[in-house]
């Protein structure tokens, strides 16, 4: 699964190359601390 928080350019870029049932909306930020918040953890 990708994670996608481009404009539309870069979705149907990603779509092409690794098909459109792989590419799923997220939200940057959120990804971004999320994967701080595992990091710290350890």
């Amino acid at each position: 699964m990708l994670r996608r928080s481009g404009g539309p350019l870069d979705i149907a870029v990603m779509a092409r190359l690794f098909g459109a049932e792989k590419v799923k909306a997220s939200n940057a930020f959120s990804s971004v601390v999320a994967g701080l918040a595992i990091r710290a953890g350890r």
